[in-house]
């Protein structure tokens, strides 16, 4: 293994799924859609926490593929197209198995549904590729150079490109938003209701609804149905009808009319934002080229979100294989989380059992390691000095300040409040109050109550057309992105101020 630096990529909770999908979408996939894959992409998984890094050498040379490829309208539209039937596929599996009774399917049959399932899975992930940071980074830098002779100022300037960039069509979490208001509303109209639920717990808060309020129970009940897989994405942990409910808790004392406003904001930001796009378009006299490059950022940063809510659901319903796996195989089904897709193939087609002894050591620690497009798992001695070589090459300088870029304009003075996916979200979404500064390694859609309760979001990744980015334009609070170290300099209780207008985080006394 050559001497060289390494960049944190990301981080998620530790279960091999999330980590072998990533590690095949982020070289294979690229291999194949774009002829340029990361050879050498490694995660580093200790108990509860995943961490990815990719050799920094790969990203410029995966800035000028993707530069050369979104700027080239046939390649942008066949890829399109093909994400789209992708997605298709993946939802038509996600429907079968649901309607599976994967106990009592032959054990054959089930293992090549499985087969199947998987491997569209992870031509999920492949197919986000195109959508992330260091793919569009190029086309990005061009519109703003564009700009530039257009727009003196910086800050003006940015404002610019992101609001013609902002995706039109309506987002999963919006549209979950949405319904989820309407049913508060219904809620606020029962005279006593908020003086019942405002000190008591959300178990016996449910209990009351559910005896008092029948009706509004179902439709928190039909809604949880519906959504149980949007917070699933890093940890597993599906949506509950107490996290309804709990989320019930604390809108109730909101005022009908905020609510109400929000609502309108919500079902007319799509007209708001085609009138403003076209606006801007007008003003500054876009030349029809750059309105072929924003049109399709736009649709990318929409396309993304997509494909992120169908791997969601996809690794969600999916684990129902990994549950069955370990029960034919007679191990605990947490320890079917750290088996590889591979395993589990086999463990259904061919009844292999699955290697519970190899499965505890991963559970503690391993890493995976593609390396020149082959995926090698290592444990025990040899994945602790991976670890230590790689963090010995991603080294990062701890002071009070980090740079990122604007993903949504302002500034604010807050609390910090670090979320990791390493911990179960639910605890460290409730220590959060109005107003702190959410630090994360990224945003994604199961800690979106955490962003509404945000002063400020700032994030290690992510671009102009990220979660974090699009989230705190909509919610129009400052955010700051792709600092690559906040998590590592800032801390839970630290005071900082966000200077998103620069991209400045600052440690304050």
């Amino acid at each position: 293994m050559a001497a060289q630096r390494y960049k944190r990529m990301f981080e998620v909770r530790n279960y091999m799924l999330r980590t072998e999908i990533a590690a095949w979408g982020n070289t294979l996939w690229n291999q194949k859609i774009h002829g340029f894959g990361s050879r050498d992409f490694i995660f580093l998984s200790e108990r509860n926490k995943i961490q990815a890094f990719m050799d920094e050498a790969d990203l410029p040379r995966i800035a000028t593929v993707g530069y050369r490829n979104l700027t080239n309208p046939p390649f942008v539209r066949a890829d399109l197209v093909e994400t789209w039937r992708v997605l298709r596929r993946m939802y038509r599996e996600i429907s079968e198995l649901k309607k599976l009774d994967v106990a009592n399917v032959p054990t054959r049959q089930l293992g090549l549904f499985a087969q199947r399932y998987l491997k569209t899975l992870i031509n999920v992930y492949g197919r986000f590729q195109t959508s992330v940071n260091w793919y569009t980074i190029g086309v990005e830098q061009e519109l703003r150079q564009y700009l530039a002779g257009k727009v003196s100022n910086t800050v003006k300037r940015e404002d610019v490109l992101r609001s013609l960039v902002r995706p039109v069509k309506r987002f999963e979490f919006e549209q979950e938003e949405i319904e989820w208001i309407r049913i508060v509303l219904e809620a606020q109209k029962h005279g006593a209701f908020i003086k019942k639920l405002k000190d008591i717990g959300p178990q016996r808060a449910a209990a009351v609804i559910k005896k008092k309020y029948p009706g509004l129970f179902q439709k928190i009940a039909v809604h949880q149905q519906q959504y149980e897989w949007l917070t699933a994405d890093s940890n597993l942990q599906p949506y509950t009808v107490l996290d309804c409910v709990r989320n019930l808790q604390t809108m109730l004392h909101q005022q009908p009319r905020e609510l109400k406003s929000k609502l309108h904001e919500l079902e007319s930001r799509q007209r708001t934002v085609i009138r403003e796009n076209k606006r801007l378009l007008a003003q500054y006299r876009v030349s029809p080229t750059y309105r072929r490059l924003v049109a399709m950022l736009q649709e990318y940063a929409y396309t993304r979100f997509c494909i992120r809510f169908c791997w969601t659901q996809g690794m969600h319903f999916g684990m129902r294989l990994y549950h069955e796996a370990a029960r034919r195989s007679k191990i605990n089904p947490e320890l079917s989380q750290f088996c590889l897709t591979t395993e589990i193939v086999d463990c259904l087609i061919h009844g292999k059992q699955l290697p519970a002894a190899d499965l505890r050591k991963r559970k503690t620690l391993y890493v995976l390691w593609l390396h020149n497009f082959k995926l090698e798992l290592y444990t025990g001695l040899k994945a602790r000095n991976l670890v230590r070589y790689v963090r010995e090459h991603s080294r990062v300088e701890r002071t009070g300040e980090v740079h990122g870029e604007i993903g949504s304009p302002g500034r604010t003075v807050g609390r910090v409040k670090v979320i990791t996916y390493d911990k179960p979200l639910a605890p460290q979404i409730d220590e959060m109050k109005k107003g702190d500064i959410l630090v994360a390694g990224q945003t994604r859609p199961e800690i979106i109550t955490a962003c509404r309760k945000a002063g400020a979001i700032v994030t290690n990744e992510g671009g102009i057309c990220s979660h974090a980015a699009v989230v705190s334009r909509e919610f129009d609070i400052p955010c700051v992105i792709g600092t690559k170290v906040a998590t590592d300099i800032f801390k839970d209780g630290d005071r900082v101020e966000v200077n998103a207008n620069e991209g400045i985080v600052r440690r304050i006394k």
